[in-house]
């Protein structure tokens, strides 16, 4: 496993404006507090380690840092201070949030001095209680991705801005002034107040106020010293995220006052659509569009949707409505829109006006209705597409071009050598058996199913029922790929073949040693590990024609034997130079990059690049690929896109791997997912059995995660705005018309650039309407989902950035850095480096010089909307999807070899799997979530509610390091890996009661050993190791990488 370096400082150095700490700014603005949330009004004031809570009824959030204790009961009234001219007013709450249920009252409670906060709590957990299996990593420091200086400043979303924000001394100004501080309370141990800050003053209503907790350390107060850095105690960090709101995606107002950004992705939220469709399935990175290009360069706020047609619903949610006319449903002559909540009807219901052209079209005699005083149509509540923002049309034939595609599913186990004695086929085998049963089980229709295997060739499988031979195998080259079997004899009808195909794989282990053959291999290559995953591939293409299905591949390497075979090329010297970018980028990019070479140009490039007269030898030093295995790919993708076959793969990657045994997953990767499919590895010990428990989870998932097949989608916008780019899971090549795609799960994500063709006025309405035609697997149903958003446009930057939508504008962000990552070098002006730093600091920029121009030179001033881009900007440069290598090319001679970061193979998949999940989870990969696990508050760990089908999860805890005990253990998910940190001063007799060694050596003798390779959690013996086991089964259930769980180790064991 290679280890991902984050330094720590970089944020602090980019930031450095002269601070005065001691300056006192008094001529401040009044700011109206505009709490859009509703909840009780009984609150406490408790400060804790200089960061101050607001408890509302066990609801909290952000509020600005305190340096003494204050407690009080009475926070409802209007205070003037009597030292500044801050002015506070409870403003009562706007009706965009409710909560469920209602809150009842908590008291306050606290552990090592500092306020518990209820965590929120989970629900649809999948507990198994199989012991986890675990890789030690030796003893690097804790993956965190981020600064660990910080501490939390105020937070206030909540709040409307009314002109430029003021300005604190020694603070990062977000809009909202920090509370003085209660001189006659009594100072927190180790913190005295500073009366020549702050002065006494109180609340109005804030509600739902919560903050990251701290550890229990001494601090001293720097407050009074003077530098010329920003205070990183004043960093802005996200919030925790809010529980039991309900959203209304319209705001019913024929304005622009009713704009509402809906909320955190990683808040516990329900959506009702009433008449926009949930923010689960469309974002836009703002509420307030541009309404010109001069506004939209005044914010550099990039102008996105992102959009996941076919997000699950949570917490009760509704699907969309199926509506079923009979018909085609209306739409637009002109633009091909549909009728949707925003549609206006005329004559008496006679015409309707498009709301994205503004074309009039006649309104078909069968879908006439009489309007009522107000222009609406009598029964625009009995019609789910005319009062709903998100809908599902049946349509007829006349949406197809071909029959509709069955349920065709295919498997292909690798069976090579090195695969049966790692463990590997044993685990994809019964991985296999458990997905048959699920789709036996859980389908309805007909489905088809083909199980195959290859090694060094490829081996069909003849099954005749009731017969005395009833499995027959075929086997097929490698080099010349072709379907040995016509499809209705290769994929069988499950419902009637159910036992039969079973058989087979029962039979598979016994079946190996005549399968794997005495192929004619090349010398310097491991024949045990030789497999062909992209020529069973093209074989399985071939046997599907026009059918269309959905390919799985089990393998525990990349093709290293006939179709599609990439010499070994991922050598040390690529690593940290320009070259680089050509082992993780896509066949297209290596063809434009001259990645691709031929016999013909090897010359050349030697001498371009002095590498010597050994031409042969040059597409390996320059980490190309040769021409003719770039365009077996290609075609291959371009094959499978026409046939409607998309490919799903499972490899074991080992990146400590080198030479003929290092994966080369950029190439496949890229097939896979340009088919609507991913490309997934999974790592750790194949041998052990909570390998064969994740590949099962992730074969699972693979097969129920499918939404829908046969898609075809297209993004129309009102006047004035148009789709300039498409970017995302499944795009092969830059689209702006319509996107076909053989395939879409659940988690498939798209980024859809917008562009400014024209002026619009303010407060005119801007649609957009996002329709996808596709073929239902359950009833094989062919239908359109169409997604409306309606918003209001602006004219004023500063409400532009107001409802900027964090989580939508971190994903554009991302998403765009990726797709530049996997298109341009490092070495090109439009880097994804470069265009990550640069926008962060243009968007800082932007703001300050068009909605704060008077605002101190001396000091950073952060749009509350987007405080946090810097953040997780820097988060971004230290993902392993973009984190630099070029430390290797500056290896002293004296100093010993340093490895890359990052490889080719795990960046190129980083890279694609950001592009593939939604905002949420491009979110959380930025700013993993961790958990403390060495102390649980009550019933954290446990399945609570009426039916104990939900997981009460601890609360999530800031990434610094600050927060490290030193007897204590930690659980951080980024995505990738679950880390478990086990602090140093943490016992060899905890350890013992906690953890197995697999050697059978207890920690207790281990004082001059090395660290154990593997540990189990004892679970069937300590109920607190069961809480911990119950959280990480958790969060496997809810990850679609089914994350592998390695140990970090905070030093020499106590």
């Amino acid at each position: 496993m290679s280890h991902y370096t984050r330094p720590n400082n970089e944020l602090n150095n980019s930031l450095n404006p002269n601070i005065d700490k001691n300056k006192i700014i008094n001529d401040q603005q009044n700011i109206n507090r505009n709490n859009n949330y509703n909840y009780q009004s009984n609150s406490n004031v408790i400060n804790n380690n200089n960061s101050a809570y607001v408890e509302n009824n066990g609801n909290y959030s952000h509020a600005p840092p305190f340096q003494a204790n204050v407690h009080s009961n009475n926070l409802a009234n209007n205070f003037q201070s009597p030292s500044t001219n801050y002015q506070y007013q409870s403003i009562p709450p706007k009706d965009n949030y409710q909560q469920y249920p209602p809150p009842t009252s908590t008291a306050s409670t606290y552990q090592n001095n500092y306020p518990i906060v209820p965590p929120p709590i989970y629900s649809g957990a999948n507990i198994n209680t199989l012991n986890q299996s675990v890789s030690t990593h030796q003893p690097p420091p804790f993956p965190s991705p981020i600064e660990n200086n910080y501490h939390q400043v105020a937070s206030s979303d909540r709040f409307n801005q009314i002109g430029p924000p003021p300005v604190y001394p020694n603070t990062i100004n977000t809009a909202v002034p920090p509370p003085p501080v209660n001189n006659n309370a009594i100072a927190h141990e180790g913190v005295q107040p500073d009366s020549s800050f702050y002065s006494q003053t109180s609340f109005g209503s804030l509600g739902n106020i919560q903050d990251y907790p701290q550890t229990n350390r001494q601090y001293q107060n720097t407050s009074s010293k003077k530098s010329s850095r920003i205070d990183p105690s004043q960093m802005p960090r996200p919030e925790p995220p809010l529980t039991g709101l309900v959203f209304h995606t319209n705001s019913g107002t024929t304005t622009g006052s009713g704009r509402k950004i809906p909320p955190s992705t990683n808040s516990n939220f329900k959506a009702i659509d009433t008449g926009n469709c949930s923010p689960r399935l469309i974002r836009c990175t703002t509420a307030a569009p541009p309404g010109n290009k001069e506004v939209l360069n005044m914010t550099a706020i990039p102008l996105s949707l992102i959009a996941t047609p076919f997000a699950s619903p949570e917490n009760g949610e509704e699907n969309p409505h199926l509506v079923n006319l009979g018909e085609a449903p209306p739409r637009c002559s002109r633009c091909k829109g549909y009728v949707c909540p925003q549609t206006l009807w005329t004559n008496q219901g006679n015409s309707w006006i498009c709301s994205l052209c503004g074309m009039s079209n006649q309104t078909p005699k069968w879908y006439m209705s009489t309007l009522d005083s107000a222009g609406l149509r009598t029964d625009r509540l009995l019609r789910p597409e005319l009062c709903h923002g998100a809908v599902d049309f049946v349509v007829g034939s006349d949406f197809c071009v071909r029959s509709l595609q069955q349920q065709i599913f295919g498997f292909a186990i690798d069976i090579s050598k090195d695969a049966v004695d790692s463990g590997f086929t044993n685990a994809a085998i019964l991985a296999t058996i458990k997905a048959l049963k699920v789709l036996h089980e859980r389908t309805v229709g007909e489905v088809k199913v083909g199980v195959f295997t290859f090694c060094d060739n490829i081996h069909f499988f003849d099954i005749r029922a009731k017969s005395d031979d009833p499995i027959r195998a075929i086997v097929c080259n490698a080099e010349d790929p072709i379907g040995a079997l016509p499809f209705n004899k290769s994929f069988l009808s499950l419902s009637h073949y159910y036992n039969d195909i079973e058989l087979l794989l029962d039979r598979l282990p016994s079946l190996i040693s005549s399968l794997n053959s005495s192929y004619s291999k090349p010398s310097d290559i491991n024949p045990g590990s030789l497999v062909c995953p992209m020529a069973i591939i093209s074989s399985l293409q071939h046997v599907l024609g026009s059918h269309g299905g959905h390919l799985t591949i089990l393998s525990s390497h990349s093709s290293n034997i006939g179709y599609g075979v990439i010499k070994p090329r991922d050598f040390e010297s690529l690593y940290g130079t320009n070259e680089e970018f050509l082992l993780y980028t896509g066949a297209g990019s290596l063809s434009k990059h001259t990645g691709a070479v031929n016999a013909s140009n090897l010359a050349s490039i030697a001498s371009n690049v002095g590498l010597g007269a050994k031409s042969s030898d040059v597409s390996v030093k320059k980490g190309a690929v040769e021409a003719h295995v770039v365009n077996q790919y290609l075609s291959l993708t371009d094959s499978c896109l026409k046939s409607n076959v998309s490919v799903n793969a499972f490899v074991y990657f080992d990146p400590t791997a080198r030479g003929e045994n290092y994966s080369d997953l950029s190439l496949f990767g890229e097939l896979c997912y340009s088919t609507g499919g991913s490309l997934l590895t999974v790592t750790g010990s194949s041998l052990h059995p909570d390998f064969t428990i994740r590949l099962t989870q992730l074969l699972n998932d693979s097969v129920l995660d499918i939404a829908v097949s046969e898609c075809m989608m297209k993004l129309r916008c009102s006047q004035g705005y148009s789709c300039e780019k498409v970017i995302g899971h499944g795009v092969y090549d830059n689209i702006t018309g319509e996107l076909e795609i053989p395939l879409l799960t659940k988690l498939t994500t798209f980024c859809f650039d917008i562009k400014l063709d024209s002026a619009v006025k303010e407060d005119e309405k801007v649609h957009f309407q996002l329709a996808v035609l596709y073929t239902s697997l359950q009833n094989n149903q062919r239908r359109v989902r169409v997604l409306n958003l309606t918003y209001h446009a602006s004219l004023n930057a500063t409400l532009v950035f107001r409802h900027a939508d964090l989580d939508a504008t971190i994903s554009a962000i991302v998403k765009h850095a990726a797709d530049k990552a996997l298109t341009s070098s490092l070495n090109s002006q439009d880097n994804y480096k470069s265009y990550l730093t640069d926008l962060a600091t243009d968007i800082l920029y932007k703001y300050r010089v068009n909605c704060s121009p008077e605002s101190a030179r001396g000091q950073l001033i952060l749009p509350e909307s987007l405080k946090l881009v810097p953040l997780y900007s820097l988060a971004a440069l230290k993902h392993p999807a973009f984190l630099e290598n070029s430390h290797t090319s500056r290896a002293t001679s004296g100093s010993p070899a340093v490895g890359p970061y990052v490889r080719g193979s795990e960046r190129s998949i980083e890279l694609r799997r950001l592009l593939m999940i939604d905002a949420k989870n491009v979110v959380n990969s930025l700013y993993p979530r961790l958990y403390a696990v060495h102390n649980f508050e009550e019933g954290e760990g446990e399945l609570v509610g009426e039916d104990n089908t939900t997981i009460k999860m601890p609360r999530t805890l800031a990434n610094t390091s600050e927060i490290f005990e030193s007897e204590g253990m930690y659980l951080m998910d980024d995505g990738s890996y679950i880390w478990l940190y086990i602090s140093r001063g943490v016992s060899e007799e905890q350890l013992d009661d906690w953890f197995s060694c697999l050697d059978g050596i207890p920690f207790i003798q281990r004082r001059d050993k090395p660290r154990p390779s593997h540990m189990e959690l004892k679970i069937d013996t300590d109920e607190h190791v069961n809480r911990i086991n119950k959280i990480i089964e958790h969060i496997r259930d809810n990850s679609h990488t089914k994350p592998e769980l390695r140990i970090v180790w905070g030093g020499e064991i106590a």
